[in-house]
């Protein structure tokens, strides 16, 4: 982020997009090269510009990289905090330390990509499931309600896992969410 490598083509895309959306004023279908592209939703696009706007620039390759970064330490601190809830502080800091260690993950939360984006947003949503599901405990004696006043974690769970589809492609966030089908 600091070095001064330039972005590759396959980042390059990101702020590509995310200018095109400031020049052209519509701020709901991503454009690359004057064309909708349709594959990409805009979550992505409007944290760029929104970390531009506070830079005053989209033209270093620092401030288009500063969000995947901040995104990726909020995902590895969910990470340690769910680790450390359920077995521990000492395994939560290590769970935290290995994931901030492992070579994909830095790779992509140093790049100006819309994959970090997701795995940010997932991991908020699970974070928040398993708060809700494992860590929450209700008042003693209430009844379990079907109707009625919730928490606000259950509104917020519900946001991000919405917002899965703003950050991938349609299904592709709800689906990496719902592992339900990958565990035995």
């Amino acid at each position: 982020m600091v070095g001064g490598r330039p972005l590759t083509m396959h980042e390059a895309v990101l702020p590509q997009s995310a200018c095109e959306m400031v020049a052209d004023g519509d701020w709901v279908i991503p454009k690359s090269g004057g064309r909708p592209w349709l594959e990409r939703p805009p979550l992505p696009r409007w944290i760029t510009v929104g970390t531009a706007a506070v830079a005053g620039t989209c033209a270093k390759e620092w401030v288009v990289r500063l969000a995947p970064v901040v995104i990726a330490t909020g995902v590895v601190l969910l990470l340690a905090r769910i680790a450390a809830g359920w077995f521990g502080r000492n395994i939560g800091l290590l769970s935290g330390f290995l994931l901030a260690t492992m070579f994909e993950f830095t790779g992509y939360a140093w790049l100006a990509e819309a994959d970090i984006f997701l795995c940010g947003i997932v991991t908020a949503t699970i974070a928040i499931f398993i708060h809700l599901e494992f860590f929450h405990k209700p008042p003693p004696g209430a009844p379990p309600r079907i109707w009625g006043r919730r928490s606000i974690l259950v509104l917020l769970f519900f946001v991000l896992l919405g917002m899965t589809n703003l950050a991938k492609s349609l299904p592709f966030g709800t689906v990496m969410t719902d592992n339900s089908r990958t565990c035995p």
